[in-house]
């Protein structure tokens, strides 16, 4: 699966209006085409304040048929066009799976309203190394009390080093008893001890889900 992420800062006294068109937009992937698409708020972390769509497709040239016809849309070209716009556009990036544990449908259903994005970027020669031990951590968060955990990659628009842990749960008050039982583990014991970790963190985000 490929998901879309485009960054959005809100204009300063329009918040309302940015709210609008991001929702509009992330609705008008659906109609297009794409099989989800989900607006959120960065509650905390880098970009606080601003907003991401991210949008969910089977392949690159799945959402490339997808953005063909939203680019060819009335509310694109009106959005595109418009000389004052409520939100300034920061950038894009796409990603592919690499593992997913937990409840999909709860996700598809929106039943997940907070997301942890933690981004990381492999050390050099440890990339195989780095999906090996990220893929375990999916039970573990899932386990922890998570509803669902998602590895990806970069594909475009960051270099291929660039990897994302996200952790997806009902609300964000969730975090005090997932982070508790994730810390009871053996796995974040190896963590934790580790001297010779095969990645560097770079961000973490909290998202809060657009209704």
């Amino acid at each position: 699966m490929i998901k879309s992420t485009l960054a959005f800062a809100p204009v300063q006294g329009r918040l309302a209006e940015a709210i609008q068109s991001i929702t509009e937009l992330r609705d008008l992937f659906v109609e297009c085409g794409a099989n989800q698409s989900i607006a959120y708020g960065v509650a905390s972390g880098q970009g606080f304040g601003n907003f991401q769509i991210r949008a969910f497709t089977d392949s690159n040239d799945h959402i490339r048929q997808v953005s063909e016809k939203i680019q060819s849309s009335d509310f694109y070209n009106q959005w595109a066009s418009d000389p004052s716009p409520a939100t300034v556009r920061l950038g894009v990036i796409r990603t592919e799976d690499v593992a997913f544990s937990g409840d999909r449908d709860a996700v598809i259903n929106g039943e997940t309203g907070a997301t942890t994005t933690i981004g990381m970027v492999a050390k050099p020669g440890r990339i195989v190394e780095l999906e090996e031990r990220l893929t375990g951590w999916t039970d573990v968060w899932v386990d922890s009390g998570a509803t669902a955990c998602q590895i990806s990659r970069a594909v475009t628009g960051l270099p291929v080093d660039r990897y994302f842990l996200n952790i997806m749960m009902r609300n964000s008050g969730e975090l005090d008893s997932i982070l508790e039982n994730m810390r009871q583990t053996a796995a974040w014991t190896a963590l934790a001890t580790n001297t010779d970790p095969s990645s560097e963190i770079v961000s973490n985000v909290l998202l809060n889900r657009l209704p």
